[in-house]
């Protein structure tokens, strides 16, 4: 008896078909997983099979034979709509990497079966052993909230790694062994640095490791560079895959060798302190000691003067400093996407005032709902005649807009600008006070930075993406003449507030 079998798919290819019996998904993928006895009839691939059951890449070639018009008609013809349904399962992952924008800068030709990787992690790999000759930096961990990451997340992480940099081998006596097991994978930065990729439960941990005879400290900028390719690709991989997801930064206590989701200090009291204890093996931390690797190019705190072993410490970043970002993030930075993106889907075919004027009913019934009301039907229609002028519209709008009136904009975009519009109103309607301490505000940082990243990729012009992504990045961890900025225009704002209370008065 076939089984009706339907998924809402957010890739429009996938939507085109129906799968009566998910059985046949099922035995899709395992005459791929069991197909040695078939491989041994074949000497030319038997490595390919090998390299898939050892390491999980899966290639073409691999999947051509076994799925051969031959051997497996029904899977051959529909091989490519196979593949992405298997891909949007999270069966197999296709390395991609993505830049500071969001864009794809390289895809790989093949994919990372997870389900391969069952061998584990040996101890060493974990908990790696003193040398003389080898040094790691401290681990930095992603901890992500409510004590939930799904593991797709991660391989889609390790996909990704893979595509960037090659899998680290240690050679034995007659081959070579990839050093990838379930969880874990080690990869070669270079010849001295590698860098250790660690998942467990809902922390993904990172480790860099250096060999040297003259100098065997690991390099910070390296570090950096792990950290930025790390974090962006998996803003991205969330935006698509988990939104609502969210992590911190933490490093591991140095006195711990190897991974655990315990002994973990937040980066958010790193950076506000000099030294911070760490309540699992009664001591104090240095601050700068385990931040210099991995955020030596962000300012931090510290006592010590600029003969200390430390970066010059700078003044911690405030409660309000940490509420004015987040503010900036959601109404300047916001905002500012969900303009440029009603302009790009408006303007191929008309003005903005002319598709208002095109949906002038449907906006009137909406005011009559109540949804708009007359100060903002007087922005889109300026009662002197005046063309409207997009820079007034605020998210507010802009949200009443896209779900009503925007019917070309897919479902996952108007979830995401609708959660934009709930955290603006969760910020000032439900917060008492105008501050925010250091975990509330990464927690929103990540949630809705990854929303924007994955909207401003809707827009067409790469520059202003590039602005964005930077402008993004600046809320995080802003230095001191962007604080200023800040406090700058929401003083502005503050008297103009004031200004129209006292007249409205009068």
């Amino acid at each position: 008896m076939n089984m009706f079998f339907y998924m809402d798919f957010s890739v429009e290819e996938l939507r085109k078909k129906i799968i009566l019996e998910p059985q046949w998904i099922i035995d899709a993928l395992k005459s791929l997983i069991t197909a040695e006895t078939f491989i041994r009839q074949n000497p030319a691939i038997t490595s390919k099979f090998r390299e898939f059951v050892k390491t999980g890449k899966l290639t073409h070639e691999l999947i051509d034979i076994i799925w051969s018009k031959e051997n497996n008609p029904e899977f051959h013809d529909n091989k490519d709509h196979i593949l992405r349904l298997m891909e949007q399962l999270n069966i197999i992952a296709t390395p991609r990497i993505f830049s500071e924008e969001g864009q794809v800068t390289k895809e790989e030709n093949y994919f990372l079966a997870p389900c391969m990787l069952q061998e584990k992690t040996p101890e060493e790999i974990i908990s790696p052993k003193p040398n003389a000759q080898m040094e790691s930096s401290p681990v930095l961990c992603y901890v992500f909230t409510g004590n939930f990451l799904p593991s797709a997340i991660f391989h889609r992480l390790l996909a990704a790694c893979i595509a960037h940099w090659p899998v680290a081998k240690k050679k034995k006596e007659h081959t070579e062994e990839n050093l990838i097991f379930c969880g874990c994978c080690v990869f070669q930065l270079d010849k001295q640095h590698k860098l250790t990729l660690h998942f467990r439960e809902h922390v993904i941990f990172l480790r860099v490791t250096r060999m040297g005879i003259k100098d065997k400290t690991p390099s910070s900028n390296l570090c950096i560079e792990v950290r930025e390719f790390i974090t962006r690709n998996l803003l991205k991989i969330i935006g698509y895959l988990g939104k609502g997801l969210r992590f911190e930064y933490f490093i591991q206590c140095p006195e711990y060798n190897g991974v655990s989701i315990n002994s973990l200090i937040p980066v958010s009291e790193l950076k506000e302190e000099p030294e911070v204890p760490c309540e699992f093996h009664d001591h104090m931390i240095e601050s700068y000691t385990v931040l210099d690797f991995w955020f030596e190019d962000q300012e931090h705190s510290g006592d010590g003067d600029a003969s200390s072993a430390g970066p010059m410490p700078s003044a911690p970043i405030s409660d309000k400093d940490r509420f004015m970002c987040i503010a900036y993030l959601l109404n300047d930075v916001g905002s500012k996407v969900l303009r440029q993106l009603l302009h790009d889907m408006v303007t191929p075919t008309c003005t903005l005032d002319q598709h208002l004027a095109n949906n002038r009913r449907k906006i009137d019934k909406l005011l009559k709902k109540k949804v708009l009301n007359a100060s903002q039907m007087d922005i889109m229609f300026p009662p002197n005649g005046d063309p409207t002028n997009l820079t007034d519209y605020d998210i507010t709008l802009l949200s009443a807009l896209f779900n009503n009136i925007m019917p070309s904009l897919g479902i996952q975009e108007k979830n995401l600008i609708k959660s934009l519009r709930e955290n603006r109103n969760k910020l000032y309607g439900h917060t008492k006070s105008c501050k925010m301490n250091a975990s509330d505000f990464q927690t929103c940082w990540s949630d809705i930075s990854a929303t924007l990243i994955t909207l401003s990729q809707q827009c067409v012009d790469t520059k202003f993406k590039n602005e964005i992504s930077v402008e993004i990045q600046q809320t995080q961890v802003p230095d001191a003449s962007y604080l200023s900025m800040i406090h700058t225009l929401y003083s502005r704002i503050e008297r103009l507030e004031s200004s129209k209370a006292s007249t409205s008065e009068t």
